[in-house]
């Protein structure tokens, strides 16, 4: 089984992934309208739309995914990228990147089934 976009994966493959790609913090990424963002955190995130978007939310107040990832109990995850804008201007603009899009786009492919 390979990381498939928009898949959910089982809490220890998001373990293992978070921590094989913590390479990727501080990493500078361009995006589709040419701004500049850095890799500020690789972490496990809900899979579902709604509990990423409060993690997300969590985290942006606590500035710690451990933390803000405690509300939730279900058993389908993701590992996500959280992208800070690299020169901001007043406060900082955060955005979500999907691993497994950050890795397709970069020609990066990788199989989940040794991680297990």
């Amino acid at each position: 089984m390979e990381l498939v976009k928009n898949e959910p994966i089982t809490l220890n493959k998001a373990i293992a992934l978070c921590n094989k790609y913590q390479h990727l913090k501080g990493n500078v990424v361009i995006s589709g309208k040419g701004d500049f963002e850095v890799i500020d955190c690789i972490t496990i995130a809900p899979h579902d739309k709604l509990n990423k978007m409060l993690f997300f939310k969590l985290y942006k107040e606590m500035k710690d995914a451990e933390k803000a990832i405690t509300f939730y109990n279900d058993s389908q995850y993701d590992v996500i990228l959280i992208l800070r804008e690299l020169v901001p201007i007043g406060d900082f603009y955060y955005k979500i990147y999907d691993l497994a899009e950050y890795l397709e786009t970069s020609g990066t492919n990788i199989g989940i089934n040794a991680l297990q």
